[in-house]
């Protein structure tokens, strides 16, 4: 080691004699990760002579205790451990160590794996919400819930969850579901048979399929076995486990090939009874889905309020919630051609095509959620001209004052689409104007880091329904992205139109000059259409290569480079001190100021740094050039040329996409320049941060900006500059802030446009 860097650590048996030191030394001698030594000292007097021999009279050895390498020693030990306790519990050796004990059984685990990975239950299951009960109790499975994945098409397998409530956990902790008194920690399901491409394993694992020559799909269908104690932890694989994996993949097989293509189509509520072999006799299993204990929230209903507890619902959403469920479910009963037709509609909005079961795993995230059930329920209408609203108006089971009043409130339902103006994080809102007739709506029913990441102007689409209070709530899916802002929104309606035209719908199925109720109507249509076309949005969006320029034209490239000085650290820290140019930004920390100043910055720019970290010296530079002009601003101030000992560099372009590396390959160029700001705290840090944000964007109301074709506050003046003004700081806000600034990424220049005389968004202050 030299001071707290382990220069070089090659493992030894522990009988090697002390002269195996002498090699390790070599070794580190040779690296260039640290200095040459100028002393050495070895915990081993036995190892002194070897290490002697190896370095030479000149340098001094010494034998005593090596404190310093504790911590290093105890990081290993950390890393060997964890090594260990993953090899311990390999579930593909226990795999090969079971095959030996009951090759039998093995191999029917592979077989069935084989069945399942042909058959694609993940075609056939629209999503991993869909689940499934299995009752087996001489295996030990007692309402077990069954979610199958792979619909996104990024990882494929089966779960095997102890219960439907342990699996709603497990969806919880996924969406980040906060329910109080519930503990945050990770519930794994209790069995997991996982399908991956045979070059993810291991050599010797591979080796051993070939040898036994196990069944297999393919070489992306290769099954393993994963099992959990009820703690969460992971434990060793049984006989016992891999019987229950096998006849759960047998007996999926053979329902979901039977019942497929109807639990695709929402429509499948069936029962099956099987006897499948096991070790001694067979076993009775009961399939069924869909498990009847699974309560299928979607996390954004109605009566869905764990993720915001401040926020109940009131009791008119109660009622209409208790409403709303059970019509979904008796409507989609007694009319299953009209939930499936709705089905392939949204489909087809989304596809602008016919849509067929092969294009299912791709809709799913679409297709999955509660957007179509609802939809069809309520306002799509039928071949009759009527909806579903319509027919719970007339029937005479749902006469009560309760349901009179969900259906009354359900019947002012709005479909909003339109531009967010501002978001209020300590009430839970969104304020939201709709891009047709500019009325405003307060939206809450929203989680805490959505609202963190909503910058204004992003675009939203959705279904709301009014509260007593004058705000609203969406029941169902609501969709956001700044995507969908370049949605031009006569174009929308057009484009929705056209769908319903080709679906062989009412002509003006929704008028352009009052869209809202027609978007009502065709909701799942109109959702369709905006993701189509909010993808060929992002499709035509070509990302702009930014090439990142130093003040001087250089490329940035961030140098950290170790030095050492023969003067003393006093002697650096005084004569830094009384150099003009370098600012204490810190202990034992220079920055060196130059540059000409500016408004934020009115001592100049930074154009690198010198601290003291630990025992060395480390510069730290934006640029290759400025490496060598920051050693020679040191030499001038210490009197003495910084040696280095060791350089790193890390560069934006070898790390992002769309940073290149020259101005040549470049669409276009940012200057970065360097401020150093000395804080208190990190708090005090991202208020200082914002300031200065302001204060850059008040200084540049006086400069010529292209984009504004000339000075803001000149520009104004017109009404075609004020236009141009408007659309920049519409631009600024639609990018907000970085996510850690204050107020999450909402960026609000209200108070800019105040200042210039032009309208605000959100309106002048009380």
């Amino acid at each position: 080691m030299h001071g707290p860097r382990v220069v070089a650590a090659v493992p030894v048996d522990r009988d090697a004699p002390p002269g195996a030191l002498a090699d390790v030394l070599r070794n580190a001698l040779a690296s260039p990760k640290g200095p040459p030594p100028q002393r050495l000292r070895v915990s081993d007097a036995a190892a002194a002579p070897a290490v002697v021999a190896l370095v030479g009279p000149d340098i001094p050895v010494s034998v005593g205790p090596v404190p310093e390498a504790l911590g290093a020693l105890a990081e290993f030990a950390e890393v060997f451990a964890g090594v260990a306790a993953e090899q311990a519990v390999s579930p593909l050796e226990e795999i090969v160590d079971l095959a030996d004990q009951d090759p039998a059984l093995v191999g029917r685990f592979f077989t069935a794996g084989a069945a399942l990975y042909k058959l694609g239950p993940w075609n056939l299951v629209p999503s991993d919400s869909d689940v499934l009960r299995v009752e087996a109790p001489t295996l030990g499975l007692h309402g077990a819930c069954i979610s199958v994945v792979g619909q996104i098409g990024q990882s494929y397998g089966v779960l095997c969850f102890d219960s439907a409530e342990r699996f709603m956990a497990f969806r919880r902790r996924a969406e980040h579901v906060v329910v109080p008194g519930e503990a945050m920690d990770a519930i794994p399901p209790s069995i997991a048979v996982n399908f991956e491409e045979m070059s993810e394993f291991p050599p010797d694992f591979r080796k051993e399929l070939r040898r036994r020559r196990w069944p297999l799909a393919g070489p992306s269908g290769v099954p393993w076995l994963m099992c959990s104690s009820p703690s969460g932890a992971p434990r060793s694989i049984t006989r016992a486990d891999v019987l229950t994996a096998t006849v759960l993949m047998e007996v999926l097989t053979t329902f979901l090939a039977k019942h497929g293509e109807s639990i695709f189509d929402m429509l499948a509520q069936c029962v099956e009874r099987y006897e499948v072999a096991a070790a001694k006799g067979k076993v009775a299993v009961t399939v069924e889905h869909p498990h009847p204990a699974y309560e299928d929230d979607d996390f954004d209903d109605l009566d869905d309020d764990a993720t915001e507890p401040e926020d109940r619902a009131t009791a008119e959403e109660v009622s209409t919630a208790r409403f709303l469920h059970p019509w979904k479910e008796r409507y989609a009963e007694e009319h299953p051609d009209e939930l499936d037709a709705a089905l392939r509609e949204v489909g087809f909005a989304l596809l602008g095509r016919t849509f067929t079961r092969d294009d299912g795993p791709r809709l799913s995230m679409h297709l999955g959620t509660s957007l179509v059930p609802t939809w069809t329920a309520l306002f799509r209408p039928r071949k009759n001209g009527q909806t579903g609203l319509d027919a719970a108006a007339s029937d005479r089971s749902l006469a009560d004052a309760s349901s009179r009043s969900a259906r009354l409130r359900l019947s002012q339902a709005r479909v909003i689409f339109g531009d967010v103006l501002a978001v209020d994080l300590a009430a839970g809102t969104v304020l939201v104007e709709d891009a047709f007739d500019h009325t405003r709506y307060t939206v809450l029913g929203w989680g805490h880091s959505q609202l963190e990441q909503l910058t204004r102007w992003v675009r939203c689409f959705g279904l709301v329904l009014p509260r007593e209070d004058g705000r609203w709530i969406f029941p169902s899916v609501f969709s956001v992205g700044d995507h969908f802002s370049k949605v031009d929104p006569g174009r929308f309606v057009a484009a929705v139109n056209a769908a319903v035209v080709a679906l062989k719908k009412p002509g003006l199925a929704v008028d352009p000059a009052a869209p809202a109720a027609g978007l009502r109507r065709y909701w799942g249509v109109a959702y369709g259409v905006l993701v189509r076309m909010g993808e060929e949005v992002l499709a035509a969006q070509k990302p702009k290569r930014t090439f990142l320029s130093t003040t001087e034209g250089d490329c940035v490239e961030f140098h950290e480079v170790v030095v050492k000085m023969k003067a003393t650290v006093a002697t650096v820290a005084s004569r830094m001190r009384a150099a003009g140019d370098m600012v204490e930004v810190g202990d034992r920390q220079w920055s060196w100021m130059a540059g000409a100043p500016d408004p934020i910055a009115p001592i100049g720019e930074a154009l690198g740094s010198l601290e003291r970290e630990a025992s060395r010296w480390v510069v730290k530079v934006n640029s290759a050039a400025r490496v060598t002009r920051m050693f020679d601003r040191i030499e001038a101030i210490v009197g003495e040329r910084p040696k280095v000992v060791s350089r790193s560099m890390t560069a934006p372009w070898q790390e992002e996409e769309h940073v290149v590396r020259t101005k040549e390959e470049a669409d276009e160029t940012m200057v970065i320049s360097n401020r150093p700001v000395a804080v208190g705290s990190p708090e005090e840090g991202l208020v200082m941060a914002a300031d200065l944000t302001q204060r850059a964007l008040r200084d540049a109301l006086d400069r010529e900006l292209p984009a504004v074709g000339g000075g803001p506050r000149q520009r104004v003046a017109t009404e075609e500059g004020r236009a141009a003004v408007e659309a920049w700081l519409r631009g600024l806000e639609l990018r907000g802030q970085a996510p850690e600034g204050p107020g999450g990424k909402m960026l609000d220049l209200d108070p800019i446009r105040r200042e210039l005389g032009i309208p605000a968004v959100v309106g002048n202050p009380p």
